[in-house]
């Protein structure tokens, strides 16, 4: 898979998609945009765009 890292400051993803969030020096974390600028994590902690500065859509799911 091609390296597919948006900028947030570029765009953002959809209200409700589930997107992998690079916080820093962080690994990537799954998470959820809720819109105004907030993402969600599944472990229920909320970041904001001064933490996240890149996501990425999730793969598409193997084929069976």
């Amino acid at each position: 898979m091609e390296n597919e890292w948006i900028k947030v400051e570029d765009r953002l993803p959809d209200v409700s998609q589930f997107v992998l969030a690079y916080i820093g020096a962080e690994c990537p974390v799954l998470c959820n945009y809720k819109g105004d600028g907030q993402f969600l994590a599944l472990d229920y902690v909320i970041w904001d765009l001064g933490n996240i500065t890149h996501w990425m859509p999730l793969p598409e799911p193997p084929k069976q």
